[in-house]
């Protein structure tokens, strides 16, 4: 629900609200929430509750800078221990995220949910993303990327709709190149694949940051005019 977007950066989360959704007892939620918490998914504040989070700017551009170093050394690691050509199972699969996210369903289909559409295309692309990087032979460095991945583009999958889209063979020549044998070269594909995607994102968080802004300000005008009524009408 976090990473399709269903719920939203600052949205209310009710344990037992959650719990009626999912059709479960409370405690496994609350359980669930701790966990996220610990992913800095979710926060937690006394008289507040606890909420989706809402990452600042400089924050999200400091996970693609983690995001990045990581799999430069993923792409390293697993060029040095790769051959050429690459697997037939990796082309596959860069193919199908590639021709993912290039696919435009018709939106007058009554069936066409763009939600789902973006959120299987993410799924994809992430699952592709670990995939190579278990390439090195490094579980940890698997879950690092896989955290990383999940804090700089997974949550954002509201915010990143509608982008100008990749190259046509974006993945593919991601993938050729960590398979070339020779880690300058993976590293010059992989930066430059972080680095568009880090560009995208920063522009529309700007965007969306600055309206969520307007929206925090005329929420507080719209709470001190009903304060105001209430204090007149005490009066």
């Amino acid at each position: 629900m976090l990473i399709s977007g269903v719920l939203k950066p600052g949205e209310a989360l009710s344990r037992r609200g959650l719990a009626g959704q999912l059709g479960m007892s409370a405690l496994p939620v609350a359980e669930a929430l701790q966990r996220l918490e610990a992913e800095e998914l979710v926060e937690s504040r006394s008289r507040v509750g606890t909420r989706v989070r809402t990452a600042r700017q400089e924050e999200m551009l400091g996970y693609y800078e983690v995001r990045e170093a990581l799999e430069v050394h993923c792409a390293r690691l697993a060029a040095k221990r790769a051959g050429m050509p690459a697997p037939e199972e990796f082309r596959l699969q860069a193919k199908s995220v590639d021709e993912s996210y290039a696919s435009s369903p018709d939106p007058d289909d009554p069936s066409f949910n763009p939600k789902e559409h973006r959120f299987q295309a993410h799924q994809q692309h992430l699952s592709l993303h670990l995939a190579l990087a278990r390439e090195t032979g490094c579980r940890e460095l698997v879950e690092a990327l896989r955290r990383a991945f999940l804090l700089t583009r997974e949550w954002l999958s509201d915010v990143i709709q509608d982008g100008p889209g990749h190259p046509p063979r974006y993945h593919q020549d991601l993938v050729e190149a960590i398979f070339s044998g020779d880690p300058d070269t993976a590293e010059r594909a992989v930066r430059g694949h972080v680095g568009l995607g880090r560009r995208e994102v920063e522009e529309r968080l700007r965007t969306v940051l600055a309206g969520v802004t307007e929206q925090v300000r005329d929420g507080h005008q719209v709470w001190k005019r009903n304060a105001s009524r209430t204090v007149l009408k005490s009066g």
